[in-house]
């Protein structure tokens, strides 16, 4: 079996790396038009995953202690 020549491989290479800047260029126009269609955070917006309602708030040995309840169960 013959090896194939340099310029051949290199020439396989170049193929390999358009193809792979072209596919990242794809990526970054869909994560861009993705992130466009989404509508902005503002500060006044509240998210979900640290929203809770607080049951009992005391202080105990100088450090705030509260019961918060959400869906997930009660938090301490």
């Amino acid at each position: 079996m013959q090896k194939s020549r340099p310029t051949q491989n290199k020439r396989a290479r170049e193929r390999a790396k358009q193809e792979k800047q072209q596919q990242k260029a794809a990526r970054r126009l869909e994560s861009q038009q993705r992130k466009a269609s989404q509508p902005a955070r503002g500060a006044n917006d509240e998210d979900p995953d640290v929203n809770a309602v607080v049951i009992e708030a005391k202080i105990e040995n100088g450090e705030l202690r509260a019961k918060c309840w959400r869906s997930l169960g009660y938090l301490s």
